[in-house]
């Protein structure tokens, strides 16, 4: 089956946020979420429900961190308008002010939480599968994407998405009972999780410590359709220009370069740089989206042939994929007038 046809990932929902599930959930199908904790936040949950009615439909699965002394996690369902047995989990998993991956595997008999690529918990099913269509969302909590990541869809996906789900899920074999996923080991390396290694986990999310301009940073695991970067940047109120680029870490070749221009013209050129020559420029568009002087976000989806660039959660333009293959694609650079707020991989 066609990667192409998995379900669209949601960017940057509202919170509360409530949506479909796609499809019936089945052993093996995951669901990634990638956020951040409010620095304010009590409490936040996440809930795979039966319905959207609110406070009334049956709950199958709820996951509720709460920030006090200390910090906890309670799961529990609810069934037939009363909340059932709780289960609690006295470990603080995330923190405050924190970005975090949530990532939960479904299975026959049980829900497999991993946070930030650690086995975390796991939660034996109260009700069927077959019953969870919607998941909600709600707290004090900043969501980038939330992904549904369908069993059926991994053969057909590319070598990038297939090599970190088999280093996510390895065989039962491999893999001790009771840990989701493996620990860095001498023997296996690529297991040695963090910036500019390549063998990272394609959803461990990354947000690089050090966001000084002119800034350049490896991109774990490389790009794959379904891949999203997102940027916070503040341009300068005398901005001339500034630019975001995508390129392998090893060549000078550049996938994709965004160049934002001000003072010279008012355009947003987008082009590549392959075999030490400038390929054809792009630069049509309505309307400049960025401006001196002004924060944006600016979200980067890679899509099956193009990379999908929004601005503010607005559809600016893509950009057809000119180098190939793109998991060779590694490293992202920011340079000119501009502060970096935030990165997440």
């Amino acid at each position: 089956m066609d990667f192409a046809t998995a379900p669209p990932p949601v960017f940057n929902p509202p919170i509360p946020y409530m949506g479909p599930i796609p499809g019936i959930l089945q052993d093996g199908d995951m669901i990634q979420i990638k956020g951040r904790v409010l620095p304010q936040c009590n409490r936040f949950h996440v809930n795979l429900q039966c319905g959207t009615a609110a406070g009334h439909c049956d709950v199958a699965f709820h996951f509720n961190p709460r920030f006090e002394c200390p910090g906890y996690v309670v799961c529990n369902s609810f069934e037939n308008q009363r909340w059932c047995s709780e289960e609690r989990k006295h470990e603080e998993p995330i923190h405050k002010g924190e970005t975090f991956q949530i990532l939960i595997l479904v299975q026959n008999d049980v829900y497999k939480v991993a946070v930030n690529d650690k086995h975390f918990l796991d939660f034996r099913h109260r009700l069927s599968l077959s019953k969870v269509n919607t998941i909600s969302i709600d707290g004090q909590v900043e969501v980038v994407c939330l992904r549904f990541i369908k069993n059926q869809f991994l053969p057909g996906a590319p070598p990038g998405i297939l090599n970190n789900a088999a280093h996510m899920f390895p065989a039962p074999a491999a893999n001790p009972a009771g840990c989701m996923f493996p620990q860095p080991t001498a023997a296996n390396p690529a297991f040695a999780f963090g910036p500019g290694n390549p063998g990272a986990p394609m959803f461990g999310p990354t947000a690089p410590a050090d966001l000084q301009v002119p800034f350049k940073a490896r991109i774990p695991g490389g790009l794959f359709p379904s891949k999203v970067i997102s940027l916070q940047v503040s341009v300068k109120p005398s901005a001339d220009s500034f630019v975001i680029n995508l390129k392998p870490a090893n060549s000078s070749d550049i996938a994709l370069h965004i160049s934002a221009r001000f003072r010279s013209e008012q355009a947003v050129v987008r082009n590549s740089f392959i075999q030490n020559s400038w390929n054809k420029e792009e630069r049509s568009l309505a309307v400049n989206p960025f401006a001196p002087g002004q924060v944006f976000k600016v979200t980067i989806l890679c899509e099956p042939l193009s990379f999908k660039v929004s601005v503010n959660e607005r559809q600016a333009f893509d950009f057809k994929y000119r180098y190939q293959p793109i998991h060779q694609i590694d490293e992202l650079q920011v340079q000119g007038d501009v502060t970096l707020l935030k990165v997440l991989f």
